[in-house]
Formats: C-alpha cells, structure tokens, sequence
C-alpha cells in the first residue's frame, strides 16, 4: 500500500466513542472501482485536546467528507485519515430526518429542507461556504 498524503473524499459509515470507519470513494478526480476502508480517530479531527471533542459533533454517518489520508490503520486493511487542517472536513452530509445538508459556517450543516442545523466539522472550502 502506498501513502500520498493528498486530500480525498470519504463516506462517513458509521461512528463510535473514538473513532468514524469511512470508505473512500474518490482519490482526487477519479472515482475508485472498489472501496477502501479509512479510519478517523478523534485526535486526528480537529487541533484540539481529543478529550474536549466530540465525534458526534464533528460527523455523522453519510457525511462526505474530504481527509488527508496520514498512515495505515492496525490491520493494514485500512488507511488513517486526517481532518485537523482547516481545508478538511464535511463538505455535504445527510440530516437526521434524511435530508440533504449543506455548510453555513465552520462548524454548522443546514437542511436543504427544513432549515435546520446541525453541528459538524466543516471544510473551509471557499466555494463551498
């Protein structure tokens, strides 16, 4: 396996106390056949003390997020992900009613819908925000 340390897109799958298992999907402009399996730990969402964040509060499953795939995970069956630098993070998420989001701010997905908003770790992408 080798490691390019370039950003990439995930699909959020599901989410625990320490950790989010993604999928990538795409590797810069190219969509992969198959998918390969990402983890990204707590420590490695935002460049703050992992005890003060909260993995519910930065994605949720369904997320598309873009990382920075940073080494491999235990198994080598998986890579480790990164979303500290400001440029990485949600880009579109799915609400909890299962409708589209999209960033308003840095720190906050709206509803296409609805209007709500919910907590995330958003990318500042600037013509995405």
């Amino acid at each position: 396996m080798f490691i390019d340390y370039k950003e990439h897109l995930f699909l959020v799958q599901n989410i625990g106390q320490r950790f989010a298992k993604c999928s990538i999907h795409c590797v810069e402009c190219s969509v992969l056949s198959h998918e390969f399996n990402g983890i990204l730990r707590k420590e490695d969402i935002m460049p703050i003390e992992k005890d003060k964040i909260k993995l519910e509060q930065c994605v949720h499953p369904g997320d598309v997020i873009l990382a920075r795939v940073i080494g491999f995970g235990d198994s080598q069956h998986s890579y480790l992900l990164s979303t500290v630098e400001d440029e990485l993070g949600v880009v579109s998420s799915i609400g909890d009613l299962g409708e589209r989001m999209v960033p308003c701010s840095f720190d906050e997905v709206k509803s296409i819908v609805t209007n709500a908003r919910e907590p995330r770790k958003v990318a500042r992408i600037p013509d995405l925000n």
